[in-house]
């Protein structure tokens, strides 16, 4: 008899996100256990009727029965308390109704509800901690470690930590770190953002422009820095022209404009806009490599982008800071991308060039990719858990 799952995701399945790293790993779980899920989608989502109805089929084939519920967001604080009322109420009737052994939850916020909840029923209790959300409030967004919502969060972190059969991590940094605070490492397992690689894929574009096009993907700002990558791409300009950054985002283009005419970079080198995930694998198959910078900070033991998956899974290299020690293990010693400083110099301009011109073995960035950001891989871990709880 197949295990009952309920997945709780504060994150709408309607979203990049939630598509790429909810449903995609349940397309697949759903093979072997039945998948109760409920997320929180926003109303624009919600009243898109041919997106809604895409992702309800989806769901529908997969047998993966999804409740959405509409993601509050009006009246700050009584809008979040809404929302975990909300998801209590739904999972509860699906507790009620369906002998559930496992409940997974998807970093903090559903953890709210879910402990509770474990006080009522008996089911086996999975922490998907994503990265250390409290302490990432405080690195990115400006919270204070003395504000109660801080400490809230980090009782409710030592709680989930404490009563969850099991944990995933993002990183083994992470996965140390909780060993060293005293949880017991058997009940924690690392499980990178893994992408799903017949989407991303490497395409053989005959393109006979001899220009180089460089990559920059999603957020410009809190958690990253693309003021580093601008001034590393200025230096770059300074020994050859040929060069166009592309810069794929939901952020504000004129901010990233002015930051790039303030360092000298003129508009003709920059092209700024949003790609839809569809057209994703198509874009980053045009590019010669992805930078990026994440802002150096303690929550960042804890993070692995999914951009890194991607673009290794179209055989596209990565230059990025050495942001954890993850990210080293995996680039020390492989080819499929290179650590820099962004000490905006022109040594590292010439690195970043040379390594472009002496990239000859692509294949070592998909082959990273399947070894450590599968799809199938992960999915796999994920219903090994399901088992062995």
């Amino acid at each position: 008899m197949k295990k009952n799952i309920l997945y709780l995701s504060y994150d709408g399945l309607m979203e990049p996100l939630g598509e790429s790293q909810v449903l995609n790993y349940l397309k697949k779980i759903s093979l072997t256990y039945n998948v109760h899920l409920i997320s929180f989608e926003k109303s624009v989502d919600i009243q898109n009727f041919q997106k809604f109805q895409k992702f309800q089929d989806v769901c529908s084939t997969h047998q993966i029965n999804w409740k959405p519920l509409k993601y509050s967001k009006f009246i700050r604080y009584v809008s979040s308390l809404k929302n975990i009322f909300n998801l209590f109420v739904q999972a509860l009737s699906i507790l009620i109704a369906n002998n559930i052994h496992v409940v997974h939850i998807r970093s903090y916020m559903p953890g709210v509800a879910a402990l509770p909840l474990k006080k009522i029923f008996t089911f086996s209790l999975v922490f998907d901690m994503r990265g250390l959300w409290a302490d990432e409030k405080v690195d990115r967004l400006g919270w204070k470690k003395d504000q109660f919502k801080y400490k809230f969060f980090k009782f409710l972190e030592t709680k989930l930590l404490k009563r969850s059969e099991s944990i995933i991590t993002l990183t083994n940094g992470l996965k140390s770190y909780l060993i060293e605070q005293g949880y017991d490492g058997k009940k924690i397992t690392t499980i990178r953002t893994c992408v799903n690689l017949d989407e991303f894929y490497p395409i053989n574009c005959q393109n006979e422009d001899t220009s180089i096009n460089l990559g920059y993907l999603g957020s410009a700002d809190t958690a990253y820095d693309i003021t580093p990558v601008l001034e590393l791409f200025n230096q770059i300009l300074c020994i050859q022209e040929n060069v166009k950054l592309k810069i794929f985002t939901k952020s504000d283009p004129e901010i990233i404009h002015k930051i790039a005419n303030k360092i000298g970079i003129k508009s003709k080198f920059l092209d700024i806009g949003f790609c839809n995930r569809e057209d994703l694998n198509i874009a980053i198959n045009d590019l010669s490599l992805i930078l990026f910078y994440l802002k150096p900070s303690f929550s960042l033991l804890a993070s692995m982008p999914t951009k890194i998956g991607e673009s290794l899974g179209c055989n596209v290299p990565i230059i990025c800071n050495a942001f954890n020690k993850d990210i080293q293990e995996l680039m020390g010693d492989s080819n499929a991308g290179k650590l820099i400083e962004f000490n905006n110099t022109q040594e590292e301009a010439l690195e970043t060039l040379n390594f472009i011109g002496n990239y000859a073995q692509k294949s070592t960035c998909r082959d990273l990719a399947i070894n450590e950001f599968n799809l199938e891989l992960g999915a796999q871990k994920i219903s090994n858990i399901y088992y062995e709880i």
